[in-house]
């Protein structure tokens, strides 16, 4: 069961649209569950107006309190969620050390119940963050085009790394893709910047800044297949499983 997660410790690059096409597109196909980090809870708008509070992420985490085996919420035939909502946010400040844990354990729990997982991380690295790559095995980092851009690629990067040694050895950074390009020179250079620092870990498929997108992720509407906008969406998942394929 291939675990995906979508990190950035900055906000506005694209976490939830990358998490919200990988969530549509496995759960057309297998059974899928979405787990929702970010209290902003934009993910879980997408799927559903309104969470039960026993189907919501913050369920896991005070699942010794008020229920031992917290469920997701099931969606349709092959997607489930734990959704998000801003209450997610008042477990940060009194976190303790097994909180940053649970969601790991909850996964591994019930690892034999799904065939994807995605999850959706808050653009910080709090709680929440780092209990997403405590969970997780794969990482997609998305990044727009900015002077900071590259130099938070490294931090995050080292952050995985001490993850890694301290606690998932699993965890593994499946690539870093562009997002909201734009047709300018400005980035065609940081295109080629990126390229050149972190070579083969740049997703080939690149995310343009398409009204299309714009419409998919604010009012929930189809991207039309003939669009370019639904040829990156399909490059991006068929990249992702062909670097899954190549990272086992």
């Amino acid at each position: 069961m291939p675990i995906i997660s979508v990190c950035n410790m900055k906000g506005g690059v694209g976490k939830t649209m990358l998490s919200l096409i990988l969530t549509s597109y496995f759960s057309s196909k297998e059974r899928t569950l979405a787990i929702d980090l970010d209290p902003q809870g934009n993910m879980s708008s997408f799927f559903a107006r309104q969470i039960p509070d026993e189907h919501k992420t913050m369920r896991i985490f005070d699942a010794k309190e008020v229920d031992p085996d917290p469920q997701p919420l099931k969606l349709s035939k092959d997607l489930f969620l734990f959704g998000a909502d801003l209450k997610l946010s008042s477990i940060e400040p009194h976190a303790t050390f097994n909180d940053y844990l649970v969601v790991q354990e909850w996964v591994r729990k019930h690892s034999k119940e799904y065939d994807w997982v995605i999850i959706d991380s808050p653009p910080n690295l709090g709680l929440f963050s780092s209990s997403t790559l405590l969970a997780t095995q794969y990482v997609i980092v998305p990044v727009d085009i900015g002077e900071s851009a590259i130099e938070g690629l490294r931090s995050l990067l080292a952050s995985m790394r001490t993850t890694a040694k301290r606690g998932n050895s699993e965890i593994k950074v499946l690539g870093i893709v562009m997002t909201r390009r734009r047709q300018t020179s400005y980035a065609e250079e940081f295109e080629k910047e990126l390229r050149g620092e972190f070579k083969e870990n740049v997703f080939k498929t690149v995310i343009p800044e398409t009204a299309a997108f714009k419409e998919f992720m604010f009012r929930h509407r189809q991207i039309p297949h003939d669009s370019r906008t639904y040829a990156s969406v399909q490059d991006f998942t068929e990249e992702v499983l062909s670097r899954i394929k190549e990272n086992p």
